[in-house]
């Protein structure tokens, strides 16, 4: 409930069945740095959204592709500008 109110606008939040608090402002800013620190050490397997993690595998089969010489996988000089 804090996590779900803590980012909403106040006239929203105002509406929702939870009298907001300042003890409720320093809770979303602890579990807000909190993530933030996990965040940046966790590994990019657990981080990543799944539109990153195909970024980013694409990215490996080019790279590794290239190296070979093989073409077929790399996207053309034009379209990547």
């Amino acid at each position: 409930m804090i996590l779900g109110c803590g980012i909403m606008h106040p006239d929203v939040r105002a509406r929702m069945p939870i009298t907001w608090t300042r003890r409720h402002d320093r809770e979303i800013q602890m579990i807000t740095a909190a993530l933030r620190v996990a965040f940046d050490r966790l590994p990019t397997d657990l981080t990543d959204s799944p539109m990153a993690r195909n970024r980013r595998a694409y990215q490996w089969l080019v790279t590794r592709y290239r190296d070979v010489g093989l073409t077929s996988f790399a996207p053309d000089a034009a379209v990547r500008s």
